[in-house]
């Protein structure tokens, strides 16, 4: 892979957001780090401060079952081959990137060149460890665990690269989640993927990026009477040696009719009906530590490979194919924090010093950040048919930076700069929650864990400045991004001028509390029912979807939050036979890795971090319907 050349004389090094090898901005602490992860540096698993275990759930014990049977959902079209991209890049252009450039010539079987089924991925294998999976009959902190659920404190080693995360952030392998809701309004949820803009028409094609949701009002609708749910089908975890402690497949998405997610070996496709396997992509190039888009367009999805993540490869999920791999051919450094975002026929990679744009069908690069610009985008996403960019200016951005929409076509659609300080304070911009308003978290001050270091602000409708300041209270409410992601900030939801956010009450009862965005007063909360720990994941039919969490006693259960009345109702209650497997499952050790994703009345409920020291019981997937 090229290096990036090094910079002129008395000129910082390339790159707005610094070095690779340096610590984010602040002396250490975690400003620049929670927005932008810093390549070079060893990935551990991101995520929030841990929270409270689950507790009680709501639901009585012993009710009868609520609801009915529910249909399965409708098949998806195939996907259309996309036009050309017609992107003009708001940079020189880069050099064209040839078939091979770097890698030698392009043969069957390289992984770079044509793009031709088996580049980049091996020959589709037949079922796995993964699949076909089987019928069925949170987090935060790691509690002492009952016994058979299966989960277990991990190790020291994993003790220590977790104590990194809180002590460095440096790294974060973020996924991408971004919502739309109903109201027209449009949250960042993903998340690896994981966590969309991708979903639905918002995304460009019928599948959905899964992150931590569904698409905000594309789930088809809400049930008329509560769901008494089965557990449908699960999948069992890899296995994780002592050697490696910890495995991370990063990257869910769902279609009208299909699972796909990453596992450790390549993609895999299950029938979101019976969990049987509809096809599996094995890696030729990496294992599943590069990151992919968490967005879907067109039923597509980018992803990056190769032990520095240095190759583009594109997949078609719905049909299980590959449409391309090629080289980067970066000046830029890629890592497993490098991210990919596609819209059409473009894919964008954001390196967190660097960036770069590509065609689909021509297999050429259309541009890249240039050492010496001053401004560099560094991250992307895709939300309603936008690249949503993240820039950064000057040495460690201390000049401030950017936060810009524009369409494949590469206009520009709007833009908010913003300064360098705030209130004669360093500003760093960490993560977007929404997009319409604009809604972003940020680190005020040199020491991103002193007290009013996180701020929300609410930006006003011309992108000019901040209109708002949320009364966020790190201590109190639990942090709605994923530490080091720019756009997965799933535990924040935004509908119709509130923002929902879960408060921060280790082993006790939480609530969900609304924000007016006009004021960024807290108006009302809504706790769970009968109690427990309760989290906001999407929006659907005009209510804040929220899951309960299992408890060592009770099961799981989804609500929905009618703002109307501000009060939570039951919409699934989950298996109580499968009530272990629950609790093993979402009792993980970071908030972000454990995720719920609804989408026609079926609720999927997916790890993507998985531990040496997590016992045979713990399952990777488990779907309800």
């Amino acid at each position: 892979m090229s290096q990036p050349p090094p910079p002129p004389p008395n000129l910082p090094p390339p790159g707005g957001f610094g070095p690779p090898e340096q610590p984010p901005y602040g002396a250490g602490e975690p400003t620049v780090g929670d927005g932008i992860a810093i390549p070079g540096t060893p990935p551990p698993p991101p995520g929030t401060p841990p929270m409270a275990p689950p507790v009680v759930p709501g639901g009585q014990p012993g009710q009868p079952g609520y609801g009915y049977p529910q249909a399965p959902p409708p098949q998806a079209p195939p996907g259309q081959p996309p036009a050309p991209s017609p992107y003009q890049s708001p940079y020189a252009a880069g050099p064209a990137a040839t078939e091979g450039a770097g890698f030698g010539a392009p043969t069957s079987g390289t992984g770079f060149g044509a793009p031709t089924s088996g580049a980049g991925f091996g020959t589709p294998t037949a079922p796995g460890p993964y699949g076909p999976a089987t019928g069925g009959a949170g987090f935060g902190a790691v509690p002492p665990t009952p016994p058979g659920t299966g989960r277990k404190r991990p190790n020291s080693r994993l003790l220590l690269a977790i104590a990194g995360v809180f002590a460095l952030l440096l790294a974060g392998g973020g996924a991408v989640v971004l919502f739309t809701g109903d109201d027209g309004s449009s949250t960042a949820g993903d998340a690896n993927g994981d966590g969309d803009g991708g979903g639905g028409e918002d995304g460009g094609g019928e599948a959905e990026g899964a992150e931590g949701g569904t698409g905000g009002g594309e789930g088809g609708g809400l049930p008329t009477e509560p769901i008494q749910a089965s557990l449908a089908w699960e999948v069992p975890s890899p296995e994780v040696t002592e050697e490696a402690g910890i495995i991370d497949a990063r990257g869910t998405w769902l279609l009208d009719d299909a699972f796909v997610r990453v596992v450790p070996e390549g993609l895999v496709s299950y029938d979101l009906e019976t969990g049987e396997e509809n096809w599996s992509l094995p890696f030729e190039l990496s294992e599943g530590s590069c990151l992919p888009s968490q967005n879907v367009s067109e039923n597509r999805i980018a992803l990056l490979q190769g032990r520095d993540c240095e190759a583009l490869t594109v997949v078609d999920i719905a049909a299980g194919e590959e449409i391309m791999t090629m080289p980067l051919d970066s000046e830029w450094p890629t890592d497993t924090n490098s991210s990919p975002a596609i819209l059409g026929d473009t894919v964008a990679v954001g390196t967190g010093v660097g960036s770069m744009g590509f065609s689909i069908s021509q297999q050429e690069k259309l541009w890249e950040a240039s050492s010496t610009d001053n401004c560099k985008e560094v991250a992307y996403a895709v939300v309603d048919d936008m690249f949503i960019s993240q820039m950064g200016c000057g040495w460690l951005a201390e000049e401030g930076g950017s936060i810009r929409a524009t369409n494949e076509a590469g206009d520009e659609l709007w833009k908010w700069d913003f300064e360098g300080t705030f209130e004669d304070q360093p500003l760093t911009v960490d993560s977007v929650i929404s997009v319409e308003p604009l809604v972003v978290t940020a680190t005020v001050g040199e020491d991103a864990l002193a007290a009013g270091a996180k701020r929300i602000f609410v930006i006003d409708e011309s992108h000019q400045e901040i209109a708002v300041q949320i009364e966020y209270d790190a201590d109190r409410y639990m942090n709605p991004c994923e530490v080091n992601t720019f756009l997965n900030c799933w535990l924040g939801q935004v509908h119709d001028g509130f923002l929902y956010l879960p408060t921060s009450v280790p082993y006790g009862d939480n609530a969900v509390v609304a924000f007016d965005l006009s004021t960024g007063q807290p108006l009302y909360e809504v706790p769970a029912i009968n109690g427990g720990q309760i989290w906001p994941f999407d929006v659907q039919d005009g209510k804040i979807l929220a899951y309960q969490a299992a408890s060592d006693t009770l099961e799981g259960m989804v609500v929905a939050i009618d703002p109307a009345t501000e009060e939570a109702t039951p919409v699934m209650a989950l298996d109580r036979q499968a009530r272990e497997k629950e609790y093993a499952l979402m009792a993980g050790i970071f908030t972000h890795d454990q995720i719920a994703l609804w989408h026609n009345n079926t609720l999927v409920l997916s790890n993507r971090s998985f531990y040496s020291s997590d016992g045979p019981e713990v399952p990777s997937v488990l779907t309800y319907r």
